[in-house]
């Protein structure tokens, strides 16, 4: 099947004694873009994935001066950097950048003749999608513009390239007022021209279908010299770079968006998505198999995860999970430290095929550091357990655990396994295994072993997972 991997990367999944290759180009929110400046128009993304793909890296921008306000929109090109058109920060007083319900503070560090400005946002750790010389473009080909017109947040449509010359890119993708600084991007996610105008008439009407973009080769430039200008204001220490060998030895992730969706025979359709603000992490990402943890609210906990394929041309690495047929997929860019991640795993159905995908993104880390952070967590949320009122008076070993107290979990599965009621006792080692006991780990494991083959695959995993963090050099 490798062979076949030319333009799309697949899922597998075995039904009815068939197995059914779904392109992950259809259904995947992070699958990677080949370089910038290569053509490659082939296995064009479904615009609902490109969407759930790029909207993490568009911005609404939010503008005081002094005689006024006005909001336009903005891209994320290099890590803590936003690009914008120069025109909607003119004369501020203040600028912020906003995504749903949360504004950074930003900072001018650039603006240029050509109507380009960059913004500097601290802490704002947001994908950099692939960039793509206009000079690759072709006319007809489709693109799509995203951004805020008029306030509404995360407009997506699509149009196609009608002229290519004299500066700009024109395209019949709408852009309107609240757009400018928008991206403009091909149907591979990657991002083509910075949103700019759109013709105006006699009479103050938009023309239809008379829209512009600056080309992405304008920003090469001026965006090298906010890099420079950045890191002199900035000393930043020198980073690895990662590519799909050399990869983190840890990361920590946050999803943004579930979908799920139906195989149909005329092909894939989504039948439910929204937003899913999760964090997990992934331990041993740098070995042929991972483990994903502290996870439970997006059910992929503890899976344990071996490496079926990665391309070192575009940064894709693929692990796939052959009990629970989860597969999961990263794309680590050319620059920047986000790392794309999509989770892909069936749902149970008695209709069509269906699977749920959650996509996000993740940061670089290392075993030691996410030893510490998982054991803050957990002291912090058993401190907020036992400080809830009557909370020691529970004397039964079982309400303790329930309270989410491991002492009370071990307490309980000891004392059902001396009197022999093996499937309580696993239930019981089960949730101190959560509560990340090696002991409750290991012995269920061992219980679950000949009844319950993938929950035992799952305690076994969070056993591995425990041991390396308590040894964080490994």
């Amino acid at each position: 099947m490798r062979g076949l991997m030319l333009n799309y990367y697949f899922v597998r999944r075995r039904v009815a004694a068939r197995l059914v290759l779904l392109p992950v180009a259809s259904i995947s929110v992070a699958l990677a873009a080949p370089d910038a400046g290569q053509p490659h128009r082939s296995a064009e993304i479904e615009p609902e994935y490109l969407f759930a793909r790029l909207a993490p890296s568009v911005l609404m921008v939010l503008v005081d001066t002094s005689v006024g306000a006005r909001q336009g929109s903005g891209v994320v090109v290099a890590p803590d950097l936003v690009a914008t058109n120069a025109h909607v920060v003119e004369g501020a007083t203040s600028v912020r950048v906003r995504s749903g319900e949360r504004d950074w503070p930003a900072v001018l560090i650039r603006s240029d003749s050509r109507d380009i400005a960059i913004l500097r946002v601290a802490g704002l750790n947001r994908p950099v999608p692939r960039r793509r010389r206009a000079a690759t473009l072709s006319v007809g080909e489709r693109v799509y513009s995203l951004g805020s017109p008029d306030g509404l947040e995360l407009t997506f449509a699509d149009g196609l390239v009608s002229r290519l010359g004299n500066g700009f890119i024109q395209t019949s993708a709408p852009i309107s007022s609240g757009s400018s600084g928008g991206g403009l991007f091909d149907a591979r996610g990657r991002l083509v021209g910075i949103t700019t105008s759109a013709l105006v008439g006699s009479r103050s009407v938009v023309r239809q279908n008379l829209n512009f973009a600056l080309p992405v080769d304008l920003l090469e430039e001026v965006l090298q010299g906010s890099m420079d200008a950045s890191s002199k204001q900035t000393a930043v220490p020198s980073r690895p770079r990662w590519d799909a060998v050399n990869r983190p030895q840890a990361l920590r992730c946050e999803t943004s968006q579930r979908a799920t969706v139906g195989y149909f025979p005329s092909g894939l359709e989504v039948l439910e998505r929204r937003a899913l603000v999760a964090q997990f992490y992934v331990h041993a990402f740098r070995s042929d198999a991972p483990t994903l943890s502290n996870s439970t609210d997006i059910g992929v906990a503890g899976r344990n995860l071996k490496l079926y394929d990665l391309r070192t041309s575009d940064g894709f690495v693929q692990f796939s999970s052959p009990t629970t047929e989860t597969e999961a997929f990263f794309t680590i860019p050319a620059e920047g430290d986000q790392i794309s991640v999509s989770i892909v795993r069936p749902v149970e159905s008695s209709g069509p095929v269906k699977f749920e995908v959650m996509g996000g993104w993740c940061l670089p880390s290392t075993a030691a550091e996410l030893a510490q952070q998982t054991a803050k967590e957990a002291a912090i949320a058993e401190a907020a357990l036992r400080a809830q009122p009557g909370f020691e008076s529970a004397k039964e070993p079982s309400e303790r655990c329930n309270g989410g107290l491991v002492d009370g979990c071990l307490e309980q599965a000891r004392k059902d396994e001396r009197e022999g009621a093996e499937g309580s006792a696993a239930l019981y080692f089960m949730k101190a295994c959560d509560l990340d006991s090696l002991e409750g780990c290991q012995k269920a494991a061992r219980l679950y072993r000949s009844v319950n083959p993938s929950r035992a695959d799952a305690a076994a995993g969070r056993a591995r997972f425990l041991e390396t963090r308590a040894s964080p050099g490994r």
